[in-house]
């Protein structure tokens, strides 16, 4: 059965819990208001593929987490390769 990648905001969540950090501390780092981290968390707008990345950079990402970066699931080749 193919793993279908979770929401985004729902991503977002699962890395900021993973890096213990408050949706505050999360979009300091983002250089957001922290509106759009609890925006984004609650489903109400959707961040970019680009924004995505940039928060993958900047945090660790719990194991299983869609690779916005490469654009595959976990354990999937790159659709870049």
């Amino acid at each position: 059965m193919k793993k279908i990648k979770d929401s985004k905001g729902l991503t977002i969540k699962k890395i900021r819990v993973w890096n213990g950090v408050t949706q505050e501390q999360f979009a300091k780092r983002l250089g957001v208001c922290q509106q759009n981290i609890s925006r984004w968390e609650k489903g109400e707008v959707e961040p970019s593929d680009l924004t995505m990345a940039k928060i993958q950079r900047k945090f660790e990402s719990p194991p299983g987490t869609y690779d916005y970066i490469n654009g595959r699931l976990p354990g999937q080749q790159s659709m870049f390769d």
